[in-house]
């Protein structure tokens, strides 16, 4: 299969316009922070795939900062377990499409569930 920039291009426009419509986690918050790390498999699962389409046209200052904190492996995948200072920055660092969505959903039907 051939790469196509603009196939790329079309499928991160995507993500970001579908998690305009996604309920906001308030990251800061213990409970979410707990959900997160309750189902951080998941999450990971599906974040390390977007990561990796994706990395090469994020702009460095994010990929510098996501690093920097600590919260990705050497070969660009998200650490297995988090603090919830690395929640934050990837919630706030990454374009929306690519962790918040899939992030979000998890955490939502977590926090939900929670009686």
């Amino acid at each position: 299969m051939k790469f196509n920039v603009s196939t790329a291009f079309i499928a991160v426009l995507a993500a970001c316009a579908s998690s305009v419509f996604a309920q906001s986690v308030d990251w800061n918050s213990a409970d979410s922070q707990a959900c997160a790390q309750k189902n951080w498999a998941a999450i990971k699962q599906q974040v390390d795939v977007t990561i990796a389409k994706n990395w090469e046209f994020l702009p460095s200052f994010i990929k510098d900062v996501v690093k920097q904190s600590g919260a990705l492996n050497a070969d660009n995948t998200l650490v297995s377990n988090p603090t919830g200072a690395q929640l934050v920055v990837l919630a706030t660092s990454f374009p929306s499409g690519i962790f918040n969505p899939y992030a979000n959903d998890i955490v939502q039907q977590c926090l939900t569930a929670t009686p």
